[in-house]
């Protein structure tokens, strides 16, 4: 939530985040949440944007060290 609130991030961001912080492949999520490749291409794109990252894997590692502090 902590971070849901200072990224900004809408509710479905937030579910492909936690989503791949629980280990799904980025390949598999439109299948998870029932959406095209497409869709979810721009959901994690704008996510990116909103966490000033370049790559999923990195919003994952951040959200993964913010975790275990």
């Amino acid at each position: 939530a902590e971070i849901a609130a200072e990224c900004r991030l809408s509710i479905r961001e937030l579910e492909l985040l936690k989503l791949a912080v629980e280990g799904i492949p980025r390949s598999h999520l439109a299948e998870v949440v029932g959406v095209s490749e497409n869709t979810v291409k721009t959901q994690i794109r704008s996510l990116l944007d909103k966490c000033g990252q370049e790559a999923l894997s990195g919003v994952v590692w951040w959200v993964r060290s913010r975790s275990s502090q």
